[in-house]
């Protein structure tokens, strides 16, 4: 089951929030039959500002599985003590509607870990590497946490043109390539339009409850 871990600081205009813009590609090795490092693959809802989280490996559950997604995105492990003593305010409280689970976390300063995470990124080396482009905070006033907002807009581009160079000189994909690889372009666009049920409603449950967590 898929989780998220959104991780907020509480301010006078009620939070602020981190979250993450999706690459449009990945250039790592996820499939067994297939090296996306040699042929670029969109990501799931490429280009898209999300919560951090996925679905965790088998072994995995609630809370700590959150943290593990969180943990591999960002690169800020909230399982250690120290991060925890340093960083957080309270226990998770969380979000079940049935088909996934969003876990909330209190801190003291988002402004900290977005500079952290985004050092954690960035460690990576190439940005292909990364499954995340970035991470920022935003205010929970902001219409859908900022859905729409035009952020890391020049980023994004370069990708699509480092996408685009490459398969005007690499037209056909192996055979066992993903489906999704033989035109990225349109489908990372495409995605970029999608607006996931779990982010809208999570986002939803957090400004209706959130008082509820001083």
């Amino acid at each position: 089951m898929p989780v998220y871990y959104l991780v907020y600081q509480r301010v006078d205009a009620g939070a602020r929030i981190l979250l993450a813009r999706k690459n449009i590609y990945y250039g790592g090795n996820r499939h067994p039959y297939f090296r996306p490092h040699e042929w670029p693959v969109p990501l799931n809802n490429a280009g898209q500002i999300v919560i951090p989280g996925g679905n965790p490996p088998q072994g995995f559950f609630g809370v700590q599985g959150a943290r593990r997604e969180f943990r591999e995105e960002v690169g800020i492990n909230f399982d250690d003590d120290q991060v925890r003593g340093w960083d957080c305010v309270g226990d998770e409280w969380r979000y079940s509607p049935g088909n996934f689970v969003t876990y909330y976390q209190r801190v003291e300063d988002v402004a900290d870990l977005v500079a952290r995470g985004n050092a954690a990124i960035g460690a990576h080396g190439l940005r292909v590497h990364a499954e995340l482009l970035h991470v920022f905070a935003v205010d929970s006033a902001q219409p859908g946490f900022g859905r729409t907002a035009p952020q890391l807009q020049g980023d994004l581009a370069a990708q699509y043109n480092d996408l685009g160079a490459w398969h005007q000189h690499h037209p056909h994909p192996p055979l066992n390539a993903p489906p999704k690889a033989a035109d990225p372009q349109k489908w990372a666009g495409d995605r970029m339009a999608d607006d996931p049920g779990w982010y809208t409603s999570s986002v939803q449950y957090f400004n209706q409850h959130l008082d509820q967590h001083p």
